[in-house]
């Protein structure tokens, strides 16, 4: 893989660093796009953008200090919290605190909140499947040692993950998964039953996804029950159970709408 897309001199630029930014762009087009449809206001969906890209970066990273079982050194070295180019960005955080700031927003200016999570699940979905091909390129979140055919060999010395070690390749079983939640959103957009169902579906499909391929990670991310599940996966479970729960609800609401 390659973590350095292009070094002029002193400076350096990180290929995760690229797709990061592609991912976010991607997303944002597909979201404008399904808004179009669904009559939402650009300038505001725009606005609303940078507010979840703001609160996106600090809860990713405020869960990566918190959680990835690192808390001590970075009280020992709070300068460090700050240098996000430094690794260190967790996605449930940066989700968790995207979604509130989302449903502030769409609040304070009148939005419809479900309806609008309908148009935003796809776009996270598009950008999360560039922004693994990212961690892939960085060797970010990288899975557990492994002599299957399909395993990744890590060979640069700017790799994150240890080198010259066939490893399961838990960045690509990412991207699969997520091309299968972005298949499964773009179908079912057109045949929704209710407002929040596409947002719902997303919050049932991604953690079940990332429950499983979490068992095959082995990149420091903070463990708990005696090192059984990682914190994605502690996460994952709270999001499930959650989305399933809303997503019952709504579709009952829906059912007795319609008699």
């Amino acid at each position: 893989m390659h973590p350095i897309f292009l070094k002029i001199g002193s400076l350096t630029i990180y290929t995760h660093g690229v797709l990061t930014a592609l991912a976010f762009l991607a997303g944002i087009w597909l979201v404008l796009r399904h808004g179009r449809e669904e009559n939402l206001d650009a300038d505001k969906l725009n606005e609303l953008f940078i507010y979840i890209l703001i609160s996106g970066i600090v809860g990713a990273r405020l869960f990566s200090v918190l959680f990835d079982g690192e808390f001590r050194w970075y009280l020992a070295h709070p300068i460090e919290i700050l240098k996000i180019w430094h690794g260190g960005l967790v996605y449930y955080g940066g989700f968790i605190f995207g979604v509130i700031t989302s449903i502030v927003f769409l609040k304070a200016h009148r939005m419809p909140v479900w309806s609008t999570g309908d148009v935003l699940a796809p776009g996270i979905s598009l950008g999360q499947i560039i922004g693994r091909i990212g961690c892939l390129a960085a060797a970010d979140s990288w899975g557990k040692p492994t002599q299957l055919p399909w395993a990744i060999t890590y060979t640069d010395p700017e790799a994150l993950a240890p080198l010259n070690v066939p490893l399961h390749p838990t960045e690509l079983y990412m991207v699969l998964g997520n091309l299968v939640v972005l298949w499964s959103l773009l179908w079912l957009r057109k045949r929704r039953k209710f407002h929040g169902q596409v947002f719902l579906t997303y919050g049932i499909l991604y953690p079940a996804i990332r429950f499983v391929i979490e068992f095959y990670r082995d990149d420091p991310r903070g463990m708990w029950l005696g090192d059984a599940l990682s914190t994605a996966q502690i996460i994952s479970i709270l999001f499930f159970i959650t989305s399933l729960i809303l997503y019952v609800g709504r579709r009952k609401t829906a059912a007795d709408t319609d008699r």
